[in-house]
């Protein structure tokens, strides 16, 4: 039976200001002043994930792992038979401890982002320089008996170098990598600038799943699925089993398989499970989104 996991946020603050984040893509916590849940807010939930079908619960935010009550937490996520998961930038793990001790109160799934294995690049993504914290992080976790899931997320600056980046987790020995097109959330003017060519990722993607998907575990997620040589690595998030979520300022867990976190498809489009093209990047590039699926419903017809 699939492991059923709960993303819980508990914190949008972090360490690291990357670009392409969207925490609160609503921006409810920044106007109700619910950035964050105390330790005891934080427990409720999951003491009502319990009762559930709920296996894991996932600690997200913001950085989960920048909050002095995180071992407490995973403790108490353990005291009630669940096992413990975090969505981090990893910088945290570079203390071999932390990671120890959280393995020690049930931790067993990490979902890891990785930006660049070159400093500029890093900088420019995360606009920080401690792009050896995200690799020590990535070490101790590929060293340790825990299930990571490496997630890198492909932007304008980035996708010329992704052929090295996944060669550079391969010689790391990375079991499992999701490449994921970087999502233009917000005002389109304000976002379209960090998002690549859709073609040119989905070439990139087709190519590092050719070159190293006999090494390397490969998914993706960001394009539509007339674009890829390999459907069936097609991966959203909520497919690893995210079955629900809750955000810092709510106070339950809701289904990610609801409305409020479906993707469009294309309009006219016949492929099976397709995630479509974003919304933003079809405002900003209508007539190249258009094209691609007047293509496919010719090859399909």
């Amino acid at each position: 039976m699939a492991d059923v996991k709960a993303l819980l946020k508990i914190d949008y603050r972090c360490n690291y200001h990357c670009y392409f984040c969207w925490k609160d893509r609503n921006m409810i916590g920044q106007e109700t002043g619910n950035i964050f849940k105390s330790t005891e807010e934080a427990k409720k939930i999951i003491h009502n994930a319990k009762n559930s079908d709920i296996d894991t619960v996932v600690f997200s935010g913001g950085e989960p792992t920048i909050r002095k009550d995180i071992k407490d937490l995973s403790a108490f996520t353990e005291s009630l038979g669940l096992n413990t998961g975090v969505a981090t930038n990893l910088s945290m793990f570079q203390y071999e401890e932390l990671l120890d001790d959280l393995m020690d109160r049930g931790l067993n799934w990490i979902y890891g982002t990785f930006y660049s294995k070159y400093p500029d690049t890093f900088k420019k993504i995360t606009r920080t320089s401690n792009i050896k914290f995200n690799k020590k992080g990535i070490k101790n976790c590929i060293s340790k008996d825990v299930e990571l899931l490496i997630n890198h997320v492909i932007t304008k600056h980035n996708i010329n170098e992704l052929e090295d980046n996944v060669e550079y987790l391969v010689d790391k020995d990375a079991k499992t990598l999701k490449l994921s097109m970087v999502e233009p959330v917000g005002l389109v003017e304000n976002n379209i600038g960090i998002v690549p060519d859709i073609e040119k990722t989905a070439e990139k993607i087709n190519l590092c799943i050719d070159r190293f998907g006999d090494e390397i575990d490969i998914y993706f997620e960001g394009i539509p699925l007339c674009l890829s040589d390999h459907k069936n690595n097609f991966r959203e998030f909520k497919k690893f089993n995210i079955k629900y979520m809750c955000e810092p300022y709510e106070n339950k867990f809701y289904r990610t398989d609801t409305k409020y976190s479906r993707i469009n498809m294309c309009e006219g489009c016949e492929l099976d499970n397709c995630p479509g093209i974003y919304r933003n990047f079809y405002k900003k590039f209508k007539e190249k989104s258009e094209k691609i699926v007047r293509q496919n419903k010719v090859e399909r017809n």
